[in-house]
């Protein structure tokens, strides 16, 4: 918008494929611009011969494989050690992007009264929950199993429980690569080789999920104030107080100016 453009949401994660193709057919976008991506993003942007330029900003250890033209999609990641993993996925137009603040958004503002108590919080937490993938990481790693290993994958969920309780033990440390090697050794490898995901990614995700959910719920005991998707209102059972979603630029500068801490999760 400072640009000079008008932004128009398409809600990929609430409306139907034939809606959000009616929707792009009515806007006439010039691209699509997403922040984290979603699998069958480039694949939908493709078929409606649109560019995608997607940040990644949140966790996100097992990107999809993607079979849209290579030249339409953008990947610019927050992490160096994503970008391989993209570019084995198909993605071949990938860059380290940082995170940083834009100083002009990002800076002390005087709060009125009224936003000091509506905003005002002891420990604030303003982000994605990533529960949304839980379900999808599930299934993912149940069929890998069962198309490399067919008889153990008859004790998949007890495997997959066996591993991130081990990994809950200590979330300090990110022991899930380790723990599936152990178990089924060169699996990961071979799948990553044959240009599929590292199998011990998808529950890489749903560790990170659990997380996340897991410290913000531990600081419900300091009335810490929740910003973001409704996988949040798990945290509620520790204490944490939800509050639903956050502006991006004027509500989410008042939290932080508000907030004595503002939490985040690597």
């Amino acid at each position: 918008q400072q640009l000079g453009y008008r932004v128009y949401p398409w809600d990929t994660s609430r409306l139907s494929k034939e809606e959000l193709a009616h929707t792009a057919e009515r806007v006439k976008p010039e691209a699509v611009f997403a922040v984290n991506y979603r699998n069958g993003l480039a694949e939908a942007c493709a078929e409606l011969n649109l560019q995608l330029a997607c940040w990644e900003i949140d966790p996100c250890v097992t990107p999809p494989a993607c079979s849209a033209p290579p030249e339409s999609v953008w990947i610019h990641t927050w992490r160096k050690a994503n970008i391989e993993s993209f570019q084995q996925a198909g993605f071949s137009q990938v860059e380290w992007l940082p995170l940083a603040a834009n100083e002009k958004r990002r800076q002390p503002v005087k709060l009125s009264p009224q936003e000091s108590e509506h905003y005002g919080a002891p420990v604030s937490f303003v982000g994605a929950s990533t529960l949304d993938r839980v379900v999808e990481c599930h299934t993912a790693f149940h069929e890998a199993l069962r198309r490399a290993h067919p008889a153990e994958a008859l004790l998949s969920q007890e495997i997959v429980e066996a591993v991130l309780s081990d990994q809950r033990a200590d979330f300090s440390v990110y022991k899930v690569p380790e723990l599936v090697e152990t178990l089924f050794p060169s699996w990961c490898a071979a799948e990553v080789e044959a240009g599929r995901p590292d199998p011990s990614g998808w529950l890489g995700e749903i560790s990170a999920a659990e997380k996340r959910l897991n410290i913000v719920a531990g600081l419900g005991q300091f009335n810490i104030q929740v910003w973001g998707d409704s996988g949040w209102k798990n945290a509620e059972v520790g204490g944490a107080c939800y509050r639903g979603m956050a502006g991006h630029y004027r509500e989410i500068n008042r939290i932080y100016n508000a907030s004595q801490i503002n939490l985040d999760i690597g």
